[in-house]
Parts: C-alpha cells; sequence; structure tokens
C-alpha cells in the first residue's frame, strides 16, 4: 500500500479507537479488518470507516471487551 493508503487507514482506525473509548480496549487484528473497505472506497475514508464500524457492530460484537473469552471461544 502507498503512503497514501497508510496514512488513510491510520486515520481510520483512529477514529475508530477514539469513538470507542472506553468501551474497546483489545484492538489487535483491526487494521485486516479495516483494510479491505479502504481498498474499496479508497476515495472514500468516511464511507469506509463507516463500513468497518457497522461491520465491528455485527460481525465481531463483543470481541473487543476486556473479557473476549466467551467470543474467542464461539
Amino acid at each position: 500500500m502507498s503512503s497514501e493508503g497508510q496514512n488513510s487507514l491510520r486515520r481510520i482506525l483512529t477514529a475508530w479507537v477514539i469513538s470507542n473509548t472506553g468501551k474497546q480496549v483489545y484492538w489487535q487484528g483491526l487494521d485486516s479488518i479495516a483494510a479491505p473497505f479502504l481498498s474499496l472506497m479508497l476515495h472514500d475514508e468516511g464511507l469506509a470507516f463507516s463500513c468497518l464500524t457497522n461491520f465491528v457492530a455485527k460481525y465481531c460484537n463483543g470481541f473487543f471487551l476486556p473479557d473476549n473469552s466467551k467470543v474467542i471461544d464461539r
């Protein structure tokens, strides 16, 4: 990915962490989830962020919490 793409990914991840402060504490792997959305919507970071947020809420519910053992066991 280009430096522009890396900066976009960093901004999206930073926005996600800021918007989830206090709710989420574990973020490992979030970049792998965000990257495809950014690749598909490179010129619209807002849409990529929205897709990431909705995807995490629907498919990764509870995964980024302090105690995610139930989700991992599932």
